[in-house]
């Protein structure tokens, strides 16, 4: 079962990947917040069915659990706007090594702190993991900064 449930959650990271390059071109085209708002409406309305068939939550629940749990909301918001703001201008790669870098560093400090429960103090490999993640992301921005941009589609167009 383990090796099941990572061979969907390393689908899951790849469909990010596929997302992230088709939302940093749709957003070159229609722009940033019309791709976000885009994309959160149609996920919303297929979500909508999901929950409509298949829902077994809740939504009264929301008025009764911590307000902080409800910051999900918005931070997803924030995540996709700002992926969609990036990935055009540092690539698929340096954007997605630097969302790993930030939720593994996020993880690290929500585990020590104990927020979902369970306390993983920093310990010596944590803090190599973490020196770690700071040389891979600048490593590859570094490798970005030698690519000449090539001009999209619209602009070879207007160029004819």
């Amino acid at each position: 079962m383990f090796i099941i449930l990572l061979a969907v959650i390393m689908l899951a990271g790849a469909s990010l990947g596929t997302q992230s390059a088709s939302n940093g071109r749709l957003a070159k085209e229609i722009g940033v917040l019309e791709t976000a708002l885009l994309s959160f409406v149609s996920g919303s309305a297929i979500l909508f069915l999901l929950v409509l068939f298949f829902g077994t939550g809740s939504f009264s629940a929301i008025f009764t659990v911590p307000k902080w749990q409800l910051s999900a909301v918005f931070l997803g918001v924030l995540f996709l706007s700002l992926l969609v703001l990036t990935v055009p201008k540092i690539g698929i790669v340096g954007a997605s090594v630097a969302t790993i870098s930030g939720q593994l560093l996020s993880g690290i400090l929500i585990d020590h702190v104990g927020v979902i429960g369970k306390h993983i103090p920093l310990d010596a490999p944590r803090y190599i993991a973490i020196v770690l993640l700071i040389i891979a992301v600048v490593a590859i921005m570094r490798s970005y900064q030698k690519v000449p941009e090539k001009p999209s589609a619209r602009q070879n167009l207007e160029l004819v």
